[in-house]
């Protein structure tokens, strides 16, 4: 930390302060603002001079042990952020909740928490976290460490730990998350965010240089992002099942008892959209329960209003079939991503609506065809990506 008390009590920040002017403090003594314990005065030849306590003691005021990333990070944001105007305040000592964000901002009535997650950390503490700058009425925006965002073989595919992902921001139409690497010194935004399931995601990475540079280029493309979905839909179709998740077994169980092989599965069962992550099941799973609900409904009546689906999908939200995120910044929702596949679904001429009802489409009779093999699965898949390139690229030209 930067920040501490100093013999006479008064609050002594290193920050703005040379070396030389730093070594001859060693001779004071300094105490945490938090915990009030002796801290030590560190001042190495290639990291920041800062405070720290004294070995083996916990502080409640800090959360996990301070890295030279992480101090290299919050220095960046103050930074940038004073740059775009605001006052900066590092390590703030907020008692009433025995928190001290990062960077506290202000400018006139707004005030704004700052963090910088560095490591991992269990999603209870890092909900207490967020639910304490909210019990103080103060917003907050999270920044994560690169470390924690780890792309995979695809260029376009992250993994993202669980405290990650449950800090995604929606903010319409899509989700987005801010990464900060600070040895490369920029910021990096993902948004549209889709996981196919919860270890494969596929998100769209624009990079922003914090050094006065001009903004760099979006990677990867969109149409790249379509094309490792489809591929991972085929793997999906292909690979054994192996897993002996509750939800996954629920799930072989109940194709098993309408005689279904998901290789039989329609190609628009499993496709990206922008509301996905509100929905921690992967994509195939639950968008399959959405369609073969309807089929089984539609063959005996003529329609089926939205409302009545919404309450049959939320028994298997009861049952553990379907498993919704419990996000930090918003509700969660099994409304927004049914009725968002829903209209894809009427889009692509497979149901119809009538006011507020579903109706059969012209393509319904593709959700179930037991003649079909699995390589003819597998065609129809690239015919289906091939031939609806144009509507699925449709969600990467949203904007706010």
């Amino acid at each position: 930390m930067f920040v501490a008390i100093n013999q006479n009590g008064h609050i002594y920040s290193l920050i703005g302060k040379s070396r030389e002017e730093i070594i001859p403090l060693r001779q004071q003594e300094f105490y945490c603002p938090g915990c009030k314990q002796k801290v030590q005065l560190k001042i190495g030849e290639i990291n920041h001079p800062h405070f720290s306590h004294i070995q083996y003691h916990r502080c409640p005021f800090e959360w996990e042990p301070e890295s030279e990333q992480h101090i290299d990070g919050k220095l960046l944001l103050q930074t940038f952020f004073q740059n775009l105007g605001w006052k900066t305040e590092l390590e703030v000592y907020l008692k009433a909740i025995s928190q001290k964000p990062d960077l506290l901002l202000k400018k006139g009535s707004q005030q704004f928490a700052i963090e910088y997650q560095c490591s991992p950390l269990t999603l209870s503490r890092l909900r207490e976290r967020v639910e304490g700058y909210s019990r103080l009425g103060i917003k907050q925006k999270w920044f994560f460490a690169p470390s924690l965002i780890k792309s995979q073989s695809s260029s376009s595919s992250i993994c993202l730990s669980e405290i990650v992902i449950t800090g995604l921001v929606w903010n319409d139409p899509y989700f987005h998350l801010w990464c900060l690497d600070p040895d490369n010194r920029k910021l990096i935004l993902f948004h549209h965010i889709f996981p196919f399931s919860q270890k494969k995601i596929f998100a769209l990475q624009t990079p922003y240089s914090l050094l006065d540079q001009p903004p760099l280029i979006t990677t990867p493309s969109s149409k790249s992002i379509i094309r490792s979905w489809k591929q991972e839909r085929i793997k999906w179709l292909l690979t054994p099942n192996v897993s002996k998740k509750s939800s996954d077994l629920q799930f072989y169980r109940y194709l098993y008892q309408k005689s279904v092989h998901r290789s039989l599965l329609p190609p628009f069962v499993g496709i990206p959209h922008l509301s996905l992550p509100y929905i921690k099941t992967p994509a195939p799973i639950w968008q399959a329960y959405v369609c073969l609900e309807l089929y089984q409904i539609l063959q005996r009546k003529e329609s089926i209003s939205r409302e009545h689906l919404i309450h049959l999908l939320k028994k298997r939200v009861q049952t553990g079939e379907i498993e919704l995120r419990d996000f930090l910044f918003q509700p969660s929702s099994l409304e927004i991503p049914v009725l968002e596949y829903l209209q894809i679904l009427v889009n692509l001429h497979v149901f119809s609506e009538n006011e507020n009802h579903i109706l059969v489409g012209k393509e319904a009779q593709t959700i179930m065809n037991a003649s079909i093999t699995q390589d003819q699965s597998i065609r129809t898949v690239n015919a289906f990506y091939r031939d609806h390139i144009g509507s699925l690229l449709k969600v990467f030209r949203k904007s706010k």
